[in-house]
């Protein structure tokens, strides 16, 4: 399990969107590629952007989606 918590303080409504792009290979092999690796994401709304990638405030709904990680090999985790 791999758990990155963030958090901020302001003194006045402004927009936080805190990001990581860690790139993580967990087999015990570094020559193996990351294949059998299982992502689970339990989100059921991403964020909308615009063609400029500015965010839009539109929540759009993960199902059916290539942003639909709540399955894992084919099973709906509840």
């Amino acid at each position: 399990q791999v758990k990155i918590d963030y958090w901020a303080h302001t003194d006045a409504r402004t927009l936080y969107n805190p990001t990581n792009h860690v790139y993580f290979n967990l087999n015990s092999q570094l020559t193996e590629t990351i294949d059998n690796h299982r992502l689970y994401l339990d989100s059921d709304f991403f964020g909308s952007l615009t063609e400029d990638v500015l965010p839009t405030g539109e929540k759009v709904a993960v199902a059916g989606t290539p942003f639909d990680f709540n399955h894992i090999e084919g099973r709906l985790l509840e």
